[in-house]
Formats: C-alpha cells, structure tokens, sequence
C-alpha cells in the first residue's frame, strides 16, 4: 500500500512530545526545530496538493464557447465601460475588441482580483493586415492593479485586441476599464504629422507635444525668413521613458550639422541655426523605442537686423553698409559669415574700435574685427574676443574712406562696437 504522506506528517506529530520527555534542553530544542520544519513540509505538501487539484480541473474542464473565447470572436467593448470577467480551465483567454482613430491615446486600468490563483497578462493587440500582432504586453499579480498605455501616430490607428490571459492554476478574477483621449500635439487636437517634407505648421512660440506606441515621429513646419536666426530648445519630460532626438531639415534634407541631437529624459538640448536660406523648416522629433515620451520646445526666429538696417550687413567690402564715427552698431556675425561695414575718415586720424561680444546661450562664437583702407588692404586685425568680453583695436587710417569686417569661423557671435576718431 502506498504511504500517505499527511498520515506520516500525523504520526511525527503525535511522537515529538513523547520523545521530548526526560530529554535535555539541547535536544528539546533541537526536537522542536524539527517540528518546525516538518510544519513547513506540511505546507508545501498542502500547497502541492491543492495546485495538483486545480491542474487537474484545469486539464479536465470543458472550453467555453461565444463572444470573447477566440479570437475570430471578440467582443465588442466600448470606452469608459468597466468589464468583469475571469479566466479558468475552460478558457485561458479573453478577447475584447475596440476602434482607435489616429493620434488616439488608450489607457486601460486593469485589476486582479486578490482570490486568484495567478497572475493575469493584458495584452494589446493590432488586427493590421488582418492578423492579431502582439504590441505590449502588462502581467498584473495577484490583489494587484496596473495600466497599459499606447499611443497612435497620425498615419495609424484602426481596430485593436485587448487579450487577457491566465487561469492556469484555477481561476483568476479580472476587472479592467479602457478609456481614450486625444493627443494634442502643439495644440492641433491630434497628433503632429510624422511626414519629414510636411510637418504640422506651427510659428514661433512654445509647444508641447508627445511620442509613444506606434506613434515614433512628430514633424513641426515653420517659415524662416531669409538670413534669420533660428533658435531651437527642446526638454524631454522627467517622467519620460524614451530618448528623443531632432532634426531640423528642408525639403527632407538635415540642414548642415544639425542632426542627431539627443535628450535623454529629464535633459534639455538647445541648438542654433543661422545664415539659413529662406522657406520652410522642419523640426523632427523622434523616438528612441515605442515608450512613452512627453515634451516641450520652443522656436525663436530673429530676422537678422545690422546696424538696424533691417537685415544683414554686407559680406564683403563692395557691399558694406554704411555706418558713422561713433555710432553703436550691433549685429549677428553668422557661421561662416562676415559683415562690413564702410564709415568715413581722413588721413592719418587716430581710430579706436570698442568691441564687446555679446553672451547668448545658444551660440559660442567669437566675433574678430579686420579693418582695412580703401584699397581692401589689412591696416589692423583684433583676436576677437569671447563671449561676455570686449577688445579695443587701435589703428590709423589711410584715407577718406575705411572699412570694418566682423569675421570669424564656427558658431555665430552677436555683437556690438563704437569706432571713435581722433
């Protein structure tokens, strides 16, 4: 006959006061950890034994059939509704179906119940091309609730399988509620167009936007005139799950080395562009992965204004423009750019030019002054002084007409000087 292992778990039981009779102290002691850890063994047989018995209710239940057992039978689920449910042996699976439009975001909040007997798994999934594919994926434990978020791009949405399974060690209670809102990405009420030579059009300002789920690309449009200054920030939220990286482009094409700036969450990225052509810019704004991604950014345009002469000072000595003895000039030297400018003088006067290079957070670059008579010779060159600083260039002029270039390579530089005679 085989032995019952309760029964011999019993007779232990009934024998360790006996034998603890007329023992020491030691042995008691070591008697009593013994029954201790044949309690233990108690438990876990019992555990076995009740896992043994849903497993076999499991592997002897009957399918069920109707709405939400198969997949080719989903039901129908609206938003907003809470639905109560429950997997077992008769079917691991729940099917549930709903409708996301474009630039849609899902939340569903899910619970297991705390008398289930394992976890349960919620997974969502895209009936595209008419096949179930997996999206995500939230395991909720036993007495615990979680929530499974996605996001639709502009150019996706459709109909979507919310999956929850388990009942695999009897049976698991489950409630859960879908809801949907819309994005609102710089304020257009859906999500920004993913279309790198499109984009949502947008002006100067600052927006807020969001990436996530098939959602993996906002493309933001806006209009630069010709010669401006373009200054572009951009913060990943904190509670941020993904990378987000820009690009700004023309026509689908990166302007110069303005690529593949990253920002990590939490972290703000800040970029200049200028000397730019005039038309449309795009600012791409991707994501890493399918995670969730929340930001703001901000566009400043600065039409170019030298010497407050409505736009850019000329590039070489043939198109300077014009300026006086003693006027305060400032202006925006842009990346490989120069600006000139012309003033008259006499021979032999005593010139002075008083430079400051304007801080900016955007931009790193040192404005260097060149000065040059009228027949484009050099007659003085500063070193060009760093942002926050200032230079005094001191020179004698030639004759009735001398010239001031502001040069400088790498990033542009803001500016201002006074050039005295004497």
């Amino acid at each position: 006959m085989k032995n019952n292992p309760m029964i011999l778990l019993g007779l232990i039981f009934l024998l360790l006061p006996t034998l603890a009779c007329g023992l020491g102290s030691d042995t008691v002691a070591e008697i009593e950890s013994a029954a201790e850890a044949v309690s233990t063994v108690q438990t876990e047989v019992e555990q076995l034994e009740t896992m043994a018995t849903a497993q076999s209710e499991v592997a002897n239940a009957t399918p069920e059939t109707g709405p939400g057992t198969s997949v080719d039978n989903p039901l129908d689920i609206t938003f907003d509704q809470l639905v109560t449910e429950q997997v077992n042996g008769n079917n691991f699976e729940r099917f549930y179906r709903m409708s996301l439009p474009a630039g849609a975001v899902l939340d569903v909040t899910a619970s297991n119940g705390a008398e289930s007997g394992g976890d349960v798994a919620f997974r969502l999934m895209t009936m595209e091309g008419g096949f179930p594919t997996p999206i995500m994926e939230q395991t909720v434990p036993i007495g615990m609730s979680d929530q499974l978020r996605f996001m639709t791009g502009d150019d996706s949405g459709g109909t979507y399988l919310l999956v929850a399974r388990g009942g695999f060690l009897g049976i698991d209670d489950f409630t859960f509620t879908p809801s949907m809102t819309m994005q609102n990405d710089a304020g257009s009420g859906g999500d920004a167009i993913a279309e790198p030579t499109t984009g949502t059009e947008i002006g100067a300002g600052t927006f807020n936007g969001q990436l996530g789920g098939s959602d993996k690309a906002d493309v933001y449009r806006f209009n630069v005139p010709a010669r401006s200054v373009v200054r572009l920030s951009l913060t990943n939220s904190v509670d941020s799950e993904n990378m987000l990286t820009t690009l700004l482009s023309t026509n689908g094409n990166h302007v110069r080395y303005y690529n593949e700036r990253n920002a990590q969450p939490g972290n703000e990225l800040r970029f200049a562009a200028d000397e730019l052509e005039g038309g449309i810019y795009n600012l791409e704004i991707k994501g890493d992965t399918a995670k969730e991604a929340a930001y703001t950014f901000t566009v400043e345009i600065t039409p170019q204004n030298d010497a407050a002469s409505g736009g850019d000072a000329g590039d070489d000595l043939a198109a300077a423009t014009q300026i006086d003895l003693n006027q305060t000039v400032a202006g925006f030297r842009g990346e490989g750019d120069k600006d000139c400018y012309r003033f008259a003088t006499t021979a032999e006067q005593t010139l002075t030019l008083s430079l400051d290079s304007l801080t900016d957070e955007f931009l790193g670059g040192r404005p260097i002054p060149r000065l040059y008579d009228a027949d484009g010779n050099t007659i003085g060159v500063g070193s060009g002084p760093n942002p926050g600083s200032s230079e005094t260039v001191t020179e004698t002029a030639v004759g009735g007409e001398t010239f001031l270039c502001i040069e400088g390579g790498g990033n542009g530089a803001l500016y201002s000087f006074t050039v005295s005679g004497s």
